[in-house]
């Protein structure tokens, strides 16, 4: 999951003059510090770059954690405790809310003929609006 960020950095003054930036990935750093630094290692020439996000590429449950102006300063510690609630990925409530339903037993007490007459599009619904899950997108996550 976490080899899927990149982001686009320059500096202002680079970006008013329409000059260079880089695509980084911030999960190659230890900490933000670690980041920072190497972001403003390719901007040398400035005497203190101000460092500007001009696009990012993220999955969506990430994407609250970065804006033009910087990461998050929690960012490695929220997108750890997002990813390890990941629950699974699924194409829709229905897959979810089935695969949610088996996890937890349902079927061993509901009669195997009657499974057919269960709306499980409307269940992983409930979940994630009950506040049990997170969905962004396809990826859904246990709330935490």
């Amino acid at each position: 999951m976490e080899n899927l960020v990149s982001i686009c950095v320059t500096t202002f003054k680079k970006y008013n003059e329409g000059k260079n930036w880089i695509w980084i990935n911030p999960f190659n750093y230890e900490n933000i510090e670690d980041f920072y630094t190497k972001c403003r290692s390719f901007f040398k020439d400035e005497k203190d770059p101000e460092l500007f996000f001009v696009d990012w590429e993220a999955p969506q449950y990430l994407e609250h954690l970065i804006s033009e102006f910087g990461l998050a300063p929690d960012f490695y510690e929220e997108s750890e405790k997002i990813q390890g609630n990941f629950y699974g990925t699924f194409s829709s409530l229905s897959d979810f809310g089935e695969a949610v339903a088996e996890e937890s037993g349902f079927f061993s007490a509901v009669p195997e003929s009657l499974v057919y007459y269960i709306d499980f599009e409307s269940f992983g619904r409930d979940l994630v609006l009950n506040g049990d899950f997170k969905q962004y997108g396809d990826d859904f996550f246990v709330n935490y």
